[in-house]
């Protein structure tokens, strides 16, 4: 059985006024979603930049990282989120 939820989201925030950024969980999210969130950050002004690579176990994957500059979130500094898409899983649509 596939998985319902094969890609993989990774969101870095740098908050106004701290020194660090903080790191959320991982989160899995299905392709369709992830399609959208990149076209609305394309939209938005977002940078994208796509990068194929492969995972740890050698399978090919596209990393989707995605920056959000200073003013397009309140109270931060940056935004980045990073998608880590199994090729697999868009040959499969």
């Amino acid at each position: 059985m596939k998985p319902r939820r094969p890609v993989q989201l990774t969101s870095l925030v740098h908050y106004t006024g701290r020194d660090h950024q903080t790191t959320y969980l991982p989160e899995a999210v299905t392709v369709d979603i992830t399609r959208q969130c990149i076209r609305r950050a394309r939209f938005h002004g977002a940078t994208v930049t796509l990068h194929p690579t492969t995972d740890r176990t050698g399978d090919a994957v596209q990393l989707a990282h995605v920056h959000y500059g200073p003013g397009h979130w309140s109270n931060t500094d940056a935004v980045t989120d990073i998608y880590e898409i199994p090729v697999n899983a868009l040959l499969d649509l």
